[in-house]
Formats: structure tokens, sequence, C-alpha cells
């Protein structure tokens, strides 16, 4: 089923998870992604100890988000990155504008256990 287009791949995929998917409500909210300014969040606190703890949390062996920065480097310099992470998410939140990239997520399929690759119904989506 899957060949060695890549774009090809991806409309498979694209179609299999379209299709398990729930119809969205008649009357949605309507957000979009790629809006940058959004209102201030003055409420929530950010500190030093919570960057560490979530730093801590993350898996080594993860693959590198959009920022192409592995996950071990934030485990492993949790201590140093804190400061630039909560300066960085304080003035954010405070000013209502989001970092660039923020919206930017890597979606890949994942194979479910007991499926075969080559069926696109067999694979799962994971952000």
């Amino acid at each position: 089923m899957f060949e060695n287009d890549p774009l090809k791949m991806a409309e498979i995929l694209s179609n299999q998870f379209k299709s398990v998917f729930t119809t969205p409500s008649p009357h949605p909210t309507v957000v979009s992604m790629s809006q940058k300014i959004c209102p201030p969040l003055n409420d929530i606190e950010i500190t030093r100890a919570k960057v560490i703890s979530a730093a801590k949390q993350m898996s080594i062996s993860s693959a590198p988000g959009p920022d192409s920065i592995p996950s071990i480097i934030y485990h492993n310099y949790a201590e140093q990155i804190a400061y630039p992470t909560i300066k960085i998410w304080r003035m954010s939140l405070d000013s209502g504008i989001q970092p660039e990239g923020i919206t930017q997520a890597i979606i890949a399929p994942q194979q479910k256990p007991g499926g075969l690759t080559s069926k696109a119904e067999d694979q799962r989506l994971l952000p």
C-alpha cells in the first residue's frame, strides 16, 4: 500500500485519520493556530522549580521538537535554562504574543501494536 512517494504516503495516512475522527460541532469555536496575539495570561505562575521539574520529566530519548533541540539538553541543563525559559514565557504570557514557532508541531504516525506497517488503518497519530 505504501509507496516510495512521501506525498502519496502522507495523503493515504491523512485520509485514514480523517475517516476515524468525529464530525465537529456545527457551531465550533474557531481558533486560528497561526494567530500570534492572544489575551494576556497574568495569573499563571511560572517558577524555577516548575521549569526544572518539567525539564527533568522529559524523556532523554524522545525526538527533538520544532526547535531541533534534543530533549537531553533540556533534561541535563534544566537549572541553567530555567531563568531564560521563565523570562521568555513570562514576557509571552504578559504581552499575549506567542514566541515564534510555538504553534508548530511535528506529527508522525506510529504503528499500532500488532498492526501492519503497510496498512494506514494500523497507524496511530501522535503529536
